[in-house]
C-alpha cells in the first residue's frame, strides 16, 4: 500500500499550469486550489519541485485539520489509516465538505468502520469522483481498532 502522500498525489494527478477542477476552481500542481494569496499566473508552467513543496504544505495543513476537527472528537486513539482517510478527504473536499459526512462520522465514533465505508458512498462526492470515493471507502472498511 502506498503512503498517504503517494496516494493523494496519484488521486490528484499533476498539472504544472493552472487548470479548472471539476467544480470550476482554478487549480495547479497536485490539486492545490489557487487563491488570491498565490502568485501563480495563467499560462505559465511551474516546476514540479515548487509544486511538490506546495503539495506537502497543503497535505500537512489537511493533517492538522484532521487532528483538530475530527480525530479529537473520538473517545479512542484513532489508527493511522483512519487519520489518513480523513486527511485525504479534507485535502480534496476541505473541512466543510467533510463535515457534511455526519452519518459516516457517527459510525466512525462507534467503531463501525464497515458501516462508515458504506455511508461514505451515499454522497455527491461519490458521484463526482467515484474512483477516489470507492478507494477510500474500501480502505475505511479495513480499519481496525
Amino acid at each position: 500500500m502506498s503512503t498517504l502522500a503517494e496516494r493523494v498525489m496519484e488521486h490528484e494527478g499533476f498539472v504544472n499550469t493552472i487548470y479548472k477542477d471539476t467544480l470550476g476552481f482554478a487549480t495547479i500542481g497536485f490539486g492545490h486550489k489557487v487563491t488570491e494569496h498565490d502568485h501563480f499566473e495563467e499560462g505559465v508552467e511551474y516546476s514540479r519541485e515548487e509544486l511538490e513543496k506546495l503539495f506537502h504544505q497543503d497535505l500537512e495543513h489537511a493533517q492538522l485539520l484532521c487532528e483538530n476537527m475530527f480525530m479529537c472528537d473520538l473517545s479512542y486513539d484513532p489508527p493511522e489509516l483512519l487519520k489518513d482517510i480523513y486527511t485525504e478527504m479534507i485535502f480534496q473536499l476541505g473541512p466543510g465538505g467533510v463535515s457534511k459526512f455526519k452519518k459516516t462520522f457517527d459510525f466512525v465514533k462507534m467503531k463501525q468502520f464497515k458501516n462508515a465505508s458504506i455511508e461514505m458512498l451515499d454522497s455527491r462526492w461519490n458521484k463526482q469522483t467515484p474512483n477516489r470515493a470507492k478507494a477510500l471507502s474500501d480502505l475505511m472498511a479495513t480499519v481496525e481498532i
